[in-house]
């Protein structure tokens, strides 16, 4: 980055020249390198926009009944949204929410909802590296009258001091039968390249749901540390 002193024969300058950027400033004029914005089509980009723009779609074509539906939901879920303690989640987002954890594991969008009673409230997860360079996960979740499966997210891998936000986590994969003992390993490289060490945690979030009332858990966030 350069600044740029004026004179008397130039008294501004602003705009693109060739590779470099002119741009005023409280302390001047500085001339700064054009920079090339990511591409923003990449696989995963495209998926994530395509499944929101599905699910959206998919609101806008429900009938008055079955929006009425998820409005008597959400007053009866009472969830708060992420970045406001006093708000809660609207009819609209709550069917966002729900759908797009279903319609990641590959389910059928839900036109309409019913009520659970019960919701998870213990999830154990077993996260292992039982031969080099082969990563697997099991999980075990509490009673349940209608939850059928689980939809996991995880973090890349931190070290054992290092604190891990939450919006840290990745959706992996839905696993039909909690208990089944899966090999991740391909997943997890996809997403983040490289496998955890042992000594290294990664933050693990899970959320049971419905196939077939529709009836999707509060979340779960464990710390895992892989032995």
């Amino acid at each position: 980055m350069a600044r740029i002193k004026l004179s008397p024969l130039i008294s501004s300058i602003n705009g693109k020249l060739g590779n470099a950027v002119f741009q005023g400033g409280k302390s001047g004029i500085i001339l700064r390198e054009k920079v090339v914005p990511r591409n923003q089509n990449t696989t995963k980009q495209v998926a994530a926009r395509n499944r929101l723009s599905t699910v959206k779609a998919a609101w806008q074509h429900l009938s008055t009944s079955a929006r009425d539906t998820w409005k008597s939901f959400a007053s009866f879920y009472q969830k708060k949204t992420k970045f406001n303690s006093t708000k809660i989640l609207t009819a609209y987002e709550v069917f966002m929410q729900h759908n797009t954890v279903r319609f990641q594991g590959d389910y059928d969008i839900l036109e309409t909802t019913t009520f659970g009673i019960s919701s998870v409230d213990l999830v154990s997860t077993n996260l292992t590296l039982p031969i080099p360079n082969q990563l697997t996960i099991s999980l075990a979740i509490t009673p349940e009258d209608d939850i059928d499966n689980v939809a996991v997210y995880i973090s890349k891998p931190f070290r054992q001091s290092s604190s891990i936000a939450k919006s840290e986590v990745r959706f992996l994969l839905s696993q039909a039968n909690p208990l089944e003992l899966t090999d991740i390993t391909a997943l997890y490289l996809e997403l983040f390249k490289r496998l955890p060490k042992s000594g290294e945690k990664v933050l693990i979030k899970s959320i049971g749901f419905s196939t077939n009332s529709g009836w999707t858990s509060k979340p779960h966030f464990e710390e895992k540390t892989l032995a």
